[in-house]
């Protein structure tokens, strides 16, 4: 079994950072490019203090990011405010290829909510045009059964991930996780609405991720663009793999 295109970056601090593949940690690096709008910031931090690495097979636990030594931190201060790092390098790959998209995140109940944790957004074209036609939304909010999708993977919903952990590094898994959308929600919306990637795949078969406008990534590190007040969340060990290809050797045709 090969899996192409696997990648993961580690959003690692200037000072200090250790040397990483696919180190992240300025704009403009690595295909990644800071998008703000409003009251909105990007940097990329030492740490933070305070947010610790537990579970998912980290061992033994870590008092610093799952990842280098640093981290995306993403703020936004109203409601009309986003904080984004966007990606450039998946124009046009079909959301049907991917095979790992996740992410870890941390937020402290002094900069944050309880629900306003970093989530992805997604530029979809599902007619091949390569024009965004539709958003695709993650968010670790709607990933448990209290405020996600209630069913379990097995009938068709998706994998509980359990509630957002103040001060702890949490990872999420995105792929498998549950989606909404923008301009379909007859096939996933927000909230007990939300659904698998594969329930969207089969409504858009040829759905892809695309750039807007040619220069904007059309994957998005988010925080913002929701509650009318400040929220500050990190985001590290961002990894996603593209096409799974398994190899059959069979006799030569007679």
């Amino acid at each position: 079994m090969a899996i192409a295109a696997l990648m993961v970056f580690s959003f690692t601090a200037i000072a200090g950072a250790q040397q990483q593949p696919q180190e992240v940690n300025h704009d403009n690096d690595h295909s990644w490019k800071i998008d703000t709008v409003g009251l909105a910031t990007v940097t990329f931090v030492a740490g933070p203090v305070g947010c610790s690495t537990v579970g998912a097979g980290v061992n033994p636990p870590s008092p610093g990011p799952p990842l280098g030594v640093g981290s995306l931190r993403l703020e936004s201060i109203d409601g009309v405010s986003g904080a984004q790092l966007r990606n450039t390098r998946y124009h046009r790959t079909y959301l049907a290829d991917l095979v790992a998209l996740d992410y870890w995140t941390c937020a402290f109940a002094t900069e944050n909510n309880g629900q306003q944790w970093p989530y992805i957004i997604l530029n979809i074209d599902t007619n091949g045009d390569q024009v965004t036609d539709d958003l695709l939304f993650f968010e670790p909010a709607y990933q448990n059964s209290l405020n996600g999708n209630p069913l379990p993977a097995a009938l068709g919903g998706c994998p509980d991930q359990g509630l957002q952990l103040y001060d702890l590094w949490q990872p999420w898994n995105a792929r498998d996780g549950c989606w909404w959308s923008l301009n379909h929600p007859e096939i996933a919306s927000p909230g007990t609405g939300v659904q698998p990637l594969s329930k969207y795949v089969a409504a858009f078969p040829q759905a892809t991720i695309v750039n807007s406008d040619g220069q904007h990534g059309g994957i998005r590190l988010v925080q913002g663009f929701g509650d009318p007040v400040r929220h500050v969340g990190y985001v590290d060990r961002f990894e996603i793999a593209i096409r799974k290809q398994i190899y059959s050797f069979e006799p030569p045709p007679q």
